[in-house]
């Protein structure tokens, strides 16, 4: 079982690695790269020995192929408004579905999924955070939020006021998928070692 989960993990972090390293360099993640992600993940659902969800520290293993899939669909449901909003990007989106996958849960054993969105936003922020500095571009962000909350309070009012377009007023392109994959990593070494 040791020998199987660790080549699982092997696996994971080499796919994460990877869309990773696209998002930074392309800033997209190819398509072919979330099938081979949902491959591996499926395979070991559908294969391994049961356990609590993939990561766990106490009872490591697979939920099954059907909770792997619903996992998988459930974070694309959640995440795809933000991709209509144009908030994240198609491939930060299916990403998020292979997490959901790779990470499996079942209707015992769900809790894991939330902590690792936790971790994901965490370095997510971290990511806004590193960009906006070495770009300069606090002001402009602060002037796109202040955009976004007249919009509301206008819209509210039934008053046209102005309009933030996220293509257009953007304060920079992030490679989200390396703060997803930089969160789940940070999530699963928390679980096993802290």
């Amino acid at each position: 079982m040791l020998k199987a989960q660790a080549c699982y993990v092997a696996s994971m972090l080499v796919f994460g690695l990877t869309a990773a390293g696209f998002d930074l360099a392309r800033r997209r993640i190819p398509n072919n790269t979330v099938l081979l992600g949902l491959t591996v993940a499926f395979a070991w659902h559908a294969l391994a020995p049961a356990g609590a969800w993939a990561f766990d520290r106490q009872s490591p293993g697979a939920v099954g192929l059907w909770w792997s899939m619903a996992s998988g669909f459930a974070m694309l449901l959640v995440f795809f408004p933000l991709w209509l909003l144009k908030v994240l990007g198609a491939g930060d989106v299916k990403l998020l579905a292979v997490v959901g996958a790779a990470f499996g849960a079942s209707p015992e054993h769900w809790s894991h999924l939330p902590g690792v969105l936790l971790y994901i936003a965490m370095a997510g922020g971290f990511l806004v955070l590193g960009v906006l500095t070495i770009s300069g571009r606090f002001g402009l962000l602060f002037r796109n939020l202040n955009l976004i909350a007249v919009s509301l309070l206008t819209r509210q009012q039934g008053v046209q006021g102005p309009v933030f377009d996220a293509k257009q007023d953007t304060v920079a392109r992030l490679p989200y998928g390396a703060a997803i994959v930089a969160g789940s990593i940070a999530f699963v070494l928390s679980e096993r070692f802290f």
